[in-house]
């Protein structure tokens, strides 16, 4: 058996080479830690610019000055004036009383009392001897109807005297005057051409986009890609002199470059385009209120003429009515002085009958004279009979010329009915052609009272698109003063990054340094010693 004692110690120390390099990295850090605040003395914010103040300023310039007022004040005024518009009241001519049918007197035809004393036929005998023949002394006498003396008988031979036949007059038919007839004057339907508004929704907006439009969005995102290749070199220049380049931070800077690059492309691609198709809108828009416009001026010309031609119409008409009665009129009379020559002359032929009779009436006083002489009884029966003759043509003539008379008075009452019955119709067509001409004035004036309303309308359209189109002027310059503004702030937050880059960049690179240094090997370093003593035992 043995007996044995032992000692063990250990002790830790720094490698004193690794303890330099930590303290080097600890004395960088302290002296990063004592870096004085630096300020950034630039401007952050893009100030605005000129383009959006001179927008800006023309919102307030339209504003202030009332564009399109003037022309909704004359709208207004316009609509005001067709609203109180009263038409024309069309009022019926009244008609005249016509004058009444003078009163036509009869000429008083009475039968003259016939007296056989009052014709001048006295048959004077002197004393004839013939021969043996003795005859009584006949004394001359006056003849009458009611009185004829006895006569002797006479032996004397019996002489006929020749009768004379009177002509008989035959009435005088009465002048038959036309009736006038006067020309129907007929309206003419005055039709107003309808006009259509024109639609936007019809319109195809395709001709009137710009063929250069897709040119110019192609040139403004080619600008925009040229910028993101530009940045994104100075990225990865960037990043590779700091030594970062194809880590998270380079990646995240180019996902944020890629990202502000299409959203510009985006903003710019789709503003180009709404604007091109808000330019061709109003280029369609202003073709339409021009079609309008040459629409409402060719039916305001459609107007005109058909009231031009309606009014020529009438006048024509007028004249041809006028033109009909004053024909007529003269061929009346004509007529009637036809008749009334062919009266005279009747009346001549009458007279020369007359005359022949009398001369007949002579000559047969002659025969009856020498007839009486020869026979006294055949002489007063010829006296008798001629006297008969001469009654009876007389009161025929009477007849004839009181029937003359009263026809001619019956020819000049239907003549004058006749005459006032033309002037009757006359003024009623005259009165029914002033009704429709006035009922045409008056939708004249209806429709150009509809006609100032449209203008009316269209005229405070036309200033409300003004006054769109104005403040419209202004949104697109502040619109481009509003890109401006943002690329300067992407420049100046660009600045701002480089800026806050520089500022980082010594404590990055201490991050490095503090990098290095975790790689370092472990710098402590351990020993151990002993001593002890041990007993045995031994066998043998």
């Amino acid at each position: 058996m043995s007996l044995g004692k032992s000692k063990q110690e250990s002790s830790q120390a720094m490698d004193p080479q690794i303890k330099g390099a930590l303290m080097n990295v600890f004395q960088t850090g302290q002296g990063l830690s004592r870096t004085p605040y630096n300020p950034y003395d630039f401007a952050r914010v893009a100030p605005m610019s000129p383009f959006q103040q001179q927008g800006m300023q023309a919102t307030v310039d339209a504003a202030k000055s009332g564009i399109g007022q003037s022309q909704m004040n004359e709208a207004i005024s316009a609509a005001r004036g067709v609203a109180q518009f009263n038409p024309n009241q069309v009022g019926a001519q009244q008609l005249g009383q016509q004058a009444n049918v003078g009163n036509v007197s009869a000429n008083n035809v009475g039968a003259r009392d016939v007296n056989a004393d009052a014709i001048s036929t006295r048959f004077g005998v002197a004393p004839t001897q013939a021969g043996s023949v003795t005859t009584n002394a006949i004394q001359e006498r006056q003849l009458g109807m009611d009185r004829i003396g006895p006569l002797g008988i006479l032996d004397a031979q019996q002489v006929s005297a020749g009768q004379t036949g009177v002509n008989n007059i035959g009435p005088t038919s009465a002048v038959q005057t036309g009736a006038l007839n006067v020309g129907n004057i007929a309206d003419q339907a005055v039709a107003a051409e309808r006009v259509n508004a024109g639609q936007l929704r019809d319109t195809n907006l395709g001709d009137y986009m710009s063929q250069y439009q897709t040119g110019v969005i192609d040139s403004a995102l080619g600008d925009i890609e040229r910028s993101r290749k530009m940045q994104q070199n100075q990225n990865a220049a960037q990043a590779q002199s700091a030594g970062a380049f194809g880590g998270d931070r380079a990646a995240i800077v180019e996902a944020e470059t890629n990202r502000a690059a299409l959203d510009q492309s985006a903003r710019t691609a789709s503003q180009l385009r709404q604007s091109g198709f808000e330019n061709a809108t109003r280029m369609a828009e202003s073709d339409l209120a021009r079609q309008a416009n040459a629409a409402g001026a060719n039916q305001q010309a459609g107007l005109q003429s058909q009231l031009a031609n309606q009014s020529t119409n009438l006048a024509a008409q007028q004249a041809n009515a006028q033109f009909g009665l004053q024909a007529g009129t003269e061929q009346s009379r004509q007529a009637l002085q036809s008749g009334l020559a062919a009266q005279d002359i009747n009346r001549q032929f009458a007279m020369a009958n007359q005359q022949a009779n009398l001369s007949s009436d002579q000559a047969n006083a002659a025969r009856a004279l020498q007839a009486q002489q020869l026979n006294q009884a055949a002489g007063l029966q010829a006296g008798q009979f001629n006297i008969g003759n001469e009654m009876t043509r007389q009161q025929s003539n009477q007849a004839t010329r009181a029937s003359m008379e009263q026809a001619q008075m019956q020819g000049n009452l239907q003549a004058q009915q006749s005459t006032q019955a033309n002037r009757l119709s006359a003024n009623q067509s005259n009165q029914e052609a002033a009704l429709r001409a006035a009922l045409a004035n008056q939708n004249a004036g209806l429709q150009a009272a509809q006609q100032r309303l449209s203008g009316a309308q269209m005229l405070g359209q036309f200033g409300q698109d003004l006054r769109g189109m104005t403040f419209g002027d202004a949104q697109q310059l502040q619109g481009v003063g509003n890109q401006q503004q943002q690329f300067g702030q992407q420049m100046m937050d660009d600045q701002y990054a480089r800026y806050l880059e520089a500022q980082n960049y010594p404590f990055k690179m201490f991050d490095v340094l503090r990098a290095g240094a975790g790689m370092l090997p472990n710098p402590t370093m351990s020993s151990s010693s002993g001593s002890g003593w041990q007993a045995g035992a031994g066998g043998g």
